[in-house]
């Protein structure tokens, strides 16, 4: 029973839903071991029951628990959340990018110059750029993403799932939404689209609306409007603009393949030649491809990575 107490607490640890006083005694026993191959640990049922004791206890006792050490010590861990939550601590404590065993988890780490794409397993997109790290993981009741860096997030919608990004003690959180995020000494946020809340644990924030900036430094949020100019710099180098002006539709196809790392093919090669006016800009791949079918006389068939289009295209007649 002890150990299913300290999994459940490390679970709602690793997704904000800890107390204070809590994360405070977690991260500190964390880096307490972090030196000590903490992925060696196998905690008994009653060394866990005593350490979930320890940590929810009212007091001031955190010597008490750097102290604590499990009495097992063996090769083959089978306590998951010591493994998972030493890896968050190390990744938050230390610096280093190391994150096992979380469940639909993805991480990268981008040290060259140019910025890097990542699609994450919600089919948001991420541009990460240069010398910048970011990890993610699901739950069955949210998304959640750690940065160093920058990156520009194109999250797909999922009203049951909040997406949230961490950087320290501050937070972002979205629904279905895209925005630039930059961490250092200030944490600045821009938003292109939909809304988002701009938070930490101590503030309720503000809340963040397509062209504005929002930056937060010395414990203060201070928020700004943005030009034209100002927007059009945070996509660049990324494939995010997805507005088009009379173009044709294999221009329309290349990019859509190249934003979500597909391949499509025609029936019909005719379709190539047909013209578009069409922003699909912030929209999934299938919600895109829905879009296109609703200006030309298209169906399209996804079998994992390969797209099938087929139809009359812009002609009335098959």
């Amino acid at each position: 029973m002890g150990k299913k107490k300290f999994e459940d607490l490390m679970a709602r640890y690793l997704t904000n839903e800890v107390t204070d006083a809590e994360r405070l005694k977690i991260e500190a026993w964390l880096d307490s071991i972090k030196d000590n191959q903490a992925d060696d640990y196998e905690m008994s049922d009653a060394e866990a029951q005593q350490l979930f004791d320890k940590i929810k206890s009212k007091q001031n006792n955190i010597r008490e628990i750097t102290s604590f050490k499990p009495e097992s010590i063996r090769k083959q861990n089978k306590f998951l959340f010591v493994r998972i939550a030493a890896a968050v601590a190390l990744f938050a404590c230390a610096g280093y990018l190391v994150w096992y065993l979380v469940p639909n988890q993805q991480l990268v780490s981008v040290d060259r110059a140019e910025v890097t794409k990542i699609i994450l397993n919600d089919g948001s997109l991420v541009w990460v750029n240069a010398d910048s790290k970011l990890a993610y993981h699901e739950t069955p009741t949210g998304r959640f993403a750690e940065l160093t860096g920058e990156a520009l997030f194109e999250v797909a919608k999922d009203s049951l799932r909040p997406f949230m990004v961490n950087y320290k003690d501050v937070q972002v959180r979205v629904v279905g939404t895209s925005f630039r995020l930059t961490t250092g000494d200030s944490v600045e946020l821009i938003v292109l689209t939909g809304k988002v809340n701009f938070f930490t644990p101590q503030q309720a924030g503000i809340n963040v609306t397509p062209k504005e900036r929002a930056v937060f430094k010395n414990e203060t949020f201070v928020k700004h409007a943005l030009n034209t100019h100002m927007v059009n710099a945070v996509v660049a180098n990324t494939e995010y603009d997805m507005n088009f002006s009379n173009a044709t539709f294999t221009e329309v196809i290349t990019r859509l393949s190249k934003k979500f790392d597909v391949t499509i093919s025609l029936s019909n090669p005719e379709m190539k030649s047909c013209h578009l006016n069409l922003d699909i800009t912030d929209h999934s791949l299938e919600s895109s491809l829905h879009l296109i079918s609703t200006v030309l006389n298209i169906d399209y068939k996804i079998e994992g990575k390969n797209i099938t289009i087929s139809g009359s295209g812009c002609n009335p007649n098959p």
